[in-house]
């Protein structure tokens, strides 16, 4: 007879601690207001220059696209700290011992903002 009325009172305290209400007070107001700015700048290309990396092991432990960002980098130093590297091309081993990358370092010039645009 307990085990029941232990039953019982546990289907009723189940059943009292499911019922949830939910109260909302805030309420969504969609607002279209969309700010929009806008920069221009020349690019400076230079002449193409080719560069050989040896990656160190913690390069090698970030895989293949960690070693060539680092060559990239190291490519771009090199040539006068340019800004990006256009074109890219490059040749690797397996064993990622060495990665050679070529390409024509670039910089920006010439920052200016672009004329107000009309927002739909």
């Amino acid at each position: 007879m307990k085990k029941l009325a232990f039953l019982c009172a546990g289907v009723v305290m189940l059943a009292m601690t499911s019922c949830k209400s939910n109260l909302w007070t805030a309420t969504q107001v969609p607002v279209s207001n969309t700010v929009a700015t806008c920069t221009v700048a020349d690019l400076n290309v230079g002449n193409r220059v080719s560069y050989t990396y040896r990656p160190t092991s913690a390069d090698r432990k970030g895989g293949l696209k960690n070693c060539k960002n680092a060559a990239i980098a190291a490519l771009l130093k090199e040539n006068g700290n340019a800004d990006v590297l256009v074109a890219p091309e490059f040749n690797y081993d397996n064993t990622l011992t060495y990665i050679t990358v070529s390409g024509r370092p670039a910089t920006y010039k010439n920052f200016r903002s672009c004329p107000p645009v009309p927002m739909p």
